[in-house]
């Protein structure tokens, strides 16, 4: 029997940009970034890039090392669109096809994605699910997956990393503050998870803006 894997999609409006975190044996991974969860807060906010804190900071890059590190995270892909709905589900439905022939033509597939009331509202999950073959596409709400969130983490990590270079002063530098627990501002943290991805992604590349 073929393994499942399941497919969570994000999007990025302001840039444009959507990926697909793909997934194997779902329930595992989302009992490690459970258990990461909880070690470091005692509540189910929402783990995003933009809402960074100096508590969030090691829930992400722990994340982060999760994805890289551990083979129920397949490989990241991302790509640009241009904002119209029709277009995204387009490159929606012509990604999870490509990702179904890098997983041997698999069908097994369920895909979730997290996006607002305009896009459930035009029925673009059956549209995705009739014209991919796969087993089903979930409209789903990103508060309830950490791996949806995962993805936004993901994403913004492999947009910036398309602009922003390796620097091993500031990388090491950042690790130092957090380590000691000096209070860092936002756009530090930031700086930290963009530079974290790109030492992990250098070591273990997984986050791929074109799969063929």
């Amino acid at each position: 029997m073929k393994n499942k894997y399941d497919i969570f999609i994000d999007e990025e409006k302001t840039m444009g940009y959507i990926g697909f975190l793909v997934v194997d044996n779902v329930p595992a991974l989302q009992q490690i970034l459970f258990n990461i969860r909880n070690s470091h807060q005692n509540n189910r906010s929402e783990i995003k890039y933009v809402t960074v804190n100096n508590t969030r900071i090691h829930i992400i890059l722990s994340w982060i090392n999760v994805f890289f590190s551990n083979d129920f995270c397949i490989n990241y892909y991302y790509r640009k669109w241009n904002g119209d709905t029709n277009q995204k589900r387009n490159i929606i439905i012509k990604t999870i096809n490509q990702i179904k022939g890098s997983l041997g033509g698999n069908k097994n597939i369920v895909a979730f994605m997290d996006f607002d009331s305009n896009h459930k509202n035009i029925n673009i999950q059956n549209q995705i699910t009739n014209s991919t073959n796969i087993i089903r596409c979930y409209h789903a709400d990103s508060k309830m997956f950490d791996m949806l969130q995962l993805c936004d983490v993901l994403l913004q990590c492999a947009i910036k990393m398309e602009s922003i270079s390796w620097n091993n002063n500031e990388y090491i530098k950042l690790r130092g503050k957090m380590k000691k627990s000096v209070s860092m501002k936002k756009p530090e943290l930031k700086k930290l998870i963009i530079l974290h991805a790109i030492k992990m992604d250098k070591k273990n590349k997984k986050i791929r803006k074109k799969i063929y």
